[in-house]
């Protein structure tokens, strides 16, 4: 009985990477197997390089492991080989880049990242298919055939919580979206993202590979906080700090009627200040702000163009802004 393991959004979590690959030797007991793992290697927490390394250097030894490509390698990559970009472009790239957990990739690499680590990042593949599944970093597009899939969908697209779809008659394993409490295991659809880099609790789903359906079993992980993860929190009280001044400095601008672009709100601005603002209504309507903080430039653009708004002290997108994020 062949099984399959898949690992989901380490993001610099070597010491859970530790774990997980021992945990799953041991329990395989000389069955074969392989090892998917779902991407978001990278950014956040404290060693990036040494979960890349490890990674390349278990494939380089023969194992059966299949490494999918995240959104984090994604920017990473951009943001550290585009030399094509305009100057103001290229450092817009990068800051968007640190400020989604670049910062810390950085330093764990000493500020210089190898060019063969760069390399392996670019060529992973974004999506896995086998008899029954579908291993995809964040999503697969149930409208279109696994040929026509983009890697817009394949790397950033987030499931409304309950959605149980699938793609055709394979169940769909992703991560991308966190859920602490998760895994999510429906019959069509399992998330596997349990913001493992900040709670310490990884979870290893276990496939028996010729039965069609969720995992036969999950394996828990409980890790600890590091220092660094601690370090990393945002508290409530300071978001909503945040939150309020802009609130304050920005009232105004939203009772203008004539600050409202309906149609296309961005066609005015610069295509990397429109890549930026999309990403964060993105993280709005996904509510990742309540992990990593939103600029605070980005949130008050959003605000007076009337994408965004504060309920309760919390952003969340405006009709406008719905209208917005579909339409890109």
């Amino acid at each position: 009985m062949p099984l399959t393991y898949v690992i989901a959004d380490l993001h610099g979590r070597f010491d859970l990477l530790q774990a997980a690959l021992a945990t799953i030797a041991q329990h395989a007991s000389g069955r074969p197997f392989k090892i998917v793992t779902l991407g978001d290697y990278v950014d956040r927490g404290p060693h990036s390089r040494q979960v890349i390394e490890r990674l390349m250097a278990v494939q380089a030894a023969g194992a059966n492991l299949i490494c999918l490509k995240g959104n984090h390698e994604y920017m990473m990559h951009r943001a550290l080989t585009r030399t094509w970009f305009s100057s103001a472009s290229r450092a817009h790239s990068q800051t968007w880049w640190k400020h989604n957990g670049g910062e810390s990739t950085l330093t764990s690499y000493g500020n210089k990242v190898p060019s063969d680590h760069l390399r392996w990042m670019k060529n992973l593949p974004t999506i896995h298919v086998d008899e029954h599944r579908i291993f995809v970093h964040a999503g697969v597009d149930p409208t279109k055939t696994l040929d026509e899939q983009t890697d817009e969908f394949l790397l950033w697209h987030r499931y409304p919580e309950g959605d149980d779809i699938g793609h055709g008659e394979r169940h769909v394993i992703h991560g991308h979206t966190p859920d602490p409490e998760g895994p999510e295991i429906l019959s069509r659809r399992t998330n596997l993202d349990t913001l493992a880099w900040k709670t310490g609790r990884l979870v290893i789903a276990v496939f028996d590979d010729h039965t069609p359906g969720p995992a036969t079993k999950y394996i828990e992980l409980p890790g600890a906080h590091s220092p660094a993860m601690q370090a990393a929190r945002v508290s409530d009280e300071a978001r909503r700090e945040v939150v309020s001044d802009l609130v304050a400095r920005t009232g105004s601008s939203l009772s203008t009627a004539d600050d409202r672009k309906k149609h296309d709100p961005f066609r005015d601005l610069e295509l990397g200040t429109k890549i930026a603002l999309r990403w964060t209504l993105r993280d709005i309507e996904a509510k990742r702000w309540m992990i990593t903080p939103i600029d605070p430039t980005h949130l008050e653009k959003l605000m007076a163009l009337n994408l965004v708004e504060i309920r309760d002290d919390d952003p969340v997108l405006t009709r406008a802004g719905v209208d917005a994020l579909n339409a890109s």
